[in-house]
């Protein structure tokens, strides 16, 4: 905001003086000159105007921030530097270091090391929902929710290009994905990989004695499956999307885990 400074003395023209001044450390929050981020408090005052536009500036260690609750209507450029560290906690859905990306939102060049997220269904990231525009943003870390979660986006309407998951762990119930969970009608997302399983996937099997073999079908194919665990006895081997059981004599039921 703007600060009026007036200096008077005896019958002299008062001097008028006008000093602007934010919490910044550079930039008015237009497009050509953004906001300027060093620090997690910086960080933390996008919630106070997600329609503005800003730059980092430098590396944030473990920010502590609320940015997601917001919907970013304005831009966040990264400059190439890195947010480390971050940990949000959540049980509810659409959860991500944003709460959601505008039409009219743009995250560039942002770098996200070691984070941890933790939501329900819609769980991304960098955002829980994206409508606007997403480049060149590298997210490594945690990404952890039910359904339909991604390291960039769990929703996507938008668009999310040169993007970068390959250290990051993705973990849900089904449609977890590199970049986002879940795909819509005119969304575009550049070289994602969605898995998924069927909803009526299989969990009981029966007629199992001696060797059976089971098939699991899932997208994409080239997925693996792990044998977690399985009844006493029991040998297993896995070749794509089949399961092959050697059941010992004497076995009647039991439980195994797959991933």
């Amino acid at each position: 905001g703007d600060v009026i400074i007036t200096g008077t003395f005896r019958s002299v023209t008062p001097l008028i003086n006008r000093l602007h001044v934010n919490t910044f450390a550079g930039g008015d929050g237009t497009a050509g000159k953004p906001f300027q981020i060093a620090d997690t408090a910086r960080l933390s005052k996008i919630q106070y105007a997600a329609d503005k536009n800003y730059q980092s500036t430098a590396n944030i260690i473990a920010p502590k921030t609320v940015l997601s609750n917001i919907t970013l209507t304005g831009s966040i450029d990264g400059n190439g530097k890195t947010i480390s560290n971050y940990v949000l906690n959540s049980t509810v859905n659409n959860t991500g270091f944003l709460a959601a990306i505008a039409t009219t939102g743009s995250v560039k060049n942002l770098l996200f090391s070691n984070i941890s997220v933790t939501g329900k269904d819609y769980t991304g990231g960098l955002t829980a929902v994206n409508n606007g525009t997403i480049t060149n943003v590298t997210v490594a870390g945690n990404v952890v929710g039910a359904n339909y979660v991604a390291a960039i986006a769990g929703n996507n309407f938008g668009s999310i290009s040169s993007c970068d998951a390959s250290n990051a762990s993705v973990n849900g119930l089904n449609y977890m994905a590199t970049f986002a969970g879940n795909t819509n009608s005119g969304s575009s997302q550049t070289a994602n990989v969605v898995l998924s399983a069927p909803i009526t996937f299989l969990t009981e099997a029966y007629g199992v004695a001696g060797t059976k073999n089971i098939s699991f079908a899932f997208t994409p194919a080239t997925g693996t499956i792990v044998v977690q665990s399985v009844p006493t006895g029991f040998t297993t081997s896995v070749a794509g999307q089949i399961v092959t059981l050697n059941a010992p004599a004497g076995f009647i039921s039991g439980a195994m885990q797959l991933s």
